[in-house]
């Protein structure tokens, strides 16, 4: 089945026909701009842009998502502009590629060798914030996940050194804005295909033990989940049991805390239970513990509670046979779907939600600029049902009054919005402000006054013999550092030349 035929499958059954046409022609169009292009792999490089369309179409996104990730590579990497992706796909397209094209920019740098160093953890945070930041639309961080997960899928083709690198960006920015978005299953992915590169070693180890205790558990979680579902049926209450299994880097992560003690890992295994609603969640909770002795304070209800990338679910730790610590994950279909696949299960394409207006008129979202931003993501999510709202309405703005550049070497700079060269040389180094004389902006000479934005390469002219800053920069510049710096050195030099 060639690709055309595997993308139509998965999409018609919720996508119209318009749509899907504008599907196959994006494929289409893909396919000529990457003609005579392979990856590494030795495979047709449509491969890759494919399977993150593909995976867009397996969660359900809507169309534009799904052309956006069939053409996310051709700007960078073929000879087609964003105007001629604008004349065929229109400007929605165009942006979400755009912003992807930008975000290739963003790296770890190879000396950041350790995670948990604290410089390198400051940096990792504000590349994170720089996604957030950059790319207005979820759907731009979305791809990008995606994206990310099969290139470290085939990361066999690289060298040594760059598949370290690539690992690393993954364990530390990727994995965790899948999880900021509660995209839990590409989360573990990531996590255990990058840990497996950075540590191959103590991922042998913990996978080895794993497997003895999977082993001699198993039939013990069969037989419980049995039970569980007889006296379930009993109640009349229908739901389906599956055995959850801890991935390997979360597993690490519990064995550093526990000195590597796995005694102490209550929530190693597992059993999760879908059940039809909330009010049946909580009955199942019931049952469970009056079969089961729950271990005290291993009890979350993060249905009443939800975590704040929007997670919901009932969580009890129990004992079952031979004192054998079990944990028991109640939640629905709903909540299921929301926990493997998260923010991106709200851009569900759907056109027979329709937004009541009379609930709808007092519905507003401020964006706050904290860390409880998706909590207040998850209370809009709740407002706004038509899924085409949402995709229109839904921005990252909690970082519009700060805009992230580029040194020539590649470091990120976090400024005010409406910060100009002269903010930058400032927050480069007080000299470079002090003997500032232009700049080059992405290569192109600019003034000292030019307003920088999101994602642009800054370059800063320097003249070695002045001797400070004009004070009619003062007029413009954004960041209280560099006034500060301006004036101090201003009210030096007046000092220097009355002594004089």
């Amino acid at each position: 089945m060639n690709e055309e035929k595997i993308l139509i499958k998965k999409i018609r059954h919720y996508l119209p026909k318009t749509e899907i046409k504008r599907i196959s022609t994006a494929l289409k169009f893909a396919k000529m701009a990457h003609d005579d292009q392979k990856r590494l792999s030795g495979e047709d490089y449509i491969t890759h842009p494919f399977f993150v369309a593909k995976t867009l179409a397996q969660l359900k996104l809507d169309s534009n998502s799904i052309i956006a990730a069939l053409l996310h590579d051709v700007i960078e990497d073929t000879k087609i502009s964003s105007k001629e992706i604008e004349k065929r796909f229109g400007p929605e397209v165009t942006e979400i590629v755009l912003s992807l094209t930008k975000l290739k920019k963003i790296t770890l740098p190879e000396n950041n060798l350790n995670g948990e160093d604290p410089k390198t953890l400051l940096q990792i945070n504000a590349l994170r914030r720089v996604f957030f930041a950059m790319a207005k639309d979820l759907r731009v961080v979305i791809i990008k996940i995606i994206d990310r997960l099969h290139n470290i899928k085939s990361i066999e083709v690289f060298s040594k050194k760059k598949q370290k690198r690539i690992a690393r960006e993954t364990l530390y920015i990727y994995a965790p804005l899948a999880s900021r978005l509660g995209m839990g299953k590409f989360k573990m992915e990531l996590e255990d295909k990058s840990f497996k590169i950075l540590n191959r070693q103590r991922y042998k180890t913990i996978k080895s033990k794993y497997k003895k205790l999977l082993i001699g558990a198993r039939k013990n979680i069969s037989q419980i989940e049995d039970l569980i579902i007889k006296k379930l049926k009993k109640e009349k209450i229908f739901a389906q049991t599956s055995s959850r299994v801890k991935n390997i880097y979360s597993i690490h992560k519990k064995l550093i805390k526990t000195r590597n003690n796995y005694q102490k890992i209550q929530d190693l295994l597992g059993i999760r239970i879908i059940a039809e609603n909330k009010e049946a969640c909580y009955k199942i909770l019931g049952i469970i513990h009056t079969l089961y002795q729950p271990i005290p304070n291993r009890f979350s209800d993060y249905i009443a509670l939800p975590k704040l990338n929007g997670y919901q679910s009932i969580h009890t730790i129990v004992r079952v046979n031979n004192n054998l610590p079990l944990e028991f994950q109640i939640r629905t279909t709903e909540m299921d779907y929301q926990a493997n696949f998260g923010v991106a299960s709200h851009f569900v394409y759907t056109d027979d939600l329709k937004p009541k207006e009379d609930k709808r008129k007092n519905s507003t979202y401020t964006p706050q600029k904290e860390l409880k931003w998706i909590h207040e993501l998850a209370q809009w999510q709740e407002k706004i049902k038509d899924s085409s709202r949402f995709i229109k309405e839904l921005k990252i703005d909690f970082f519009n009054d700060r805009i992230f550049v580029f040194t020539p070497k590649g470091d990120v700079k976090d400024l005010p919005k409406g910060s100009t060269p002269v903010d930058f040389a400032y927050s480069v180094h007080t000299e470079i402000g002090n003997k500032a004389c232009g700049a080059k902006i992405d290569g192109a000479l600019k003034p000292l006054s030019y307003q920088l934005k999101d994602g642009e390469t800054v370059e800063i002219l320097i003249r070695k013999n002045q001797k400070g800053p004009n004070p009619d920069w003062l007029e413009f510049v954004k960041s209280s550092g560099a006034k500060e710096k301006i004036r101090s050195k201003i009210n030096t030099l007046k000092k220097i030349d009355q002594y004089l």
